[in-house]
């Protein structure tokens, strides 16, 4: 591992795009969010965590960006105010609704 917090979030081995994982389970296993050739829709009330849904499939991927394997293009229509933190790892980062839609 990279000497990190060894919970199987990045320890070396390559992002398996079929499933990342975003989580844990109640069972203890990860939860995995398969993010090659799917859409996902995250909704919920204010409060129930989206952004860290959010979060956890940015971090989920980091290895792959850091590899050059994706690129993460994002819209945060809060003008910045979720997602602003990890633009340095963002190829494209649109806040407003003219970006937003030149980005889609």
């Amino acid at each position: 591992g990279d000497g990190g917090d060894d919970d199987g979030w990045d320890d070396g081995t390559p992002v398996n795009l079929a499933g990342i994982p975003i989580g844990r389970q109640e069972d203890g296993q990860p939860w995995r969010l398969p993010v090659r050739g799917a859409h996902v829709l995250v909704a919920g009330a204010t409060g129930a965590g989206k952004s860290s849904v959010l979060w956890a499939t940015i971090r989920g991927l980091g290895p792959a960006v850091r590899a050059g394997l994706v690129e993460l293009w994002v819209a945060d229509p809060k003008g910045g105010m979720e997602l602003a933190f990890g633009r340095g790892m963002f190829t494209r980062f649109a806040t407003d609704t003219a970006g937003i839609a030149d980005l889609l």
